[in-house]
């Protein structure tokens, strides 16, 4: 089970995503979006950002928001 997660985790991502789409427009990496999921929100791990960035996975959608709050100032 540890390998399927890892390599789903590790495997590659679009950026066509809404949120893929989010975080490039704030300039922000994975990790670093990652982390200011955890700041804002209290959750969000590296790995888990790179699973609600797959397509069609379903995430919070207060981060979409918290993403363009960063891109705007």
């Amino acid at each position: 089970m540890r390998k399927r997660i890892k390599r789903l985790a590790h495997g590659p991502i679009p950026n066509d995503t809404p949120l893929s789409r989010a975080r490039l427009a704030a300039g922000l990496s994975q990790k670093e979006a990652a982390a200011l999921a955890r700041k804002k929100l209290g959750r969000g791990s590296p790995r888990q950002w790179l699973v609600w960035e797959k397509p069609g996975a379903k995430f919070p959608p207060v981060l979409i928001d918290l993403l363009k709050e960063k891109a705007n100032g």
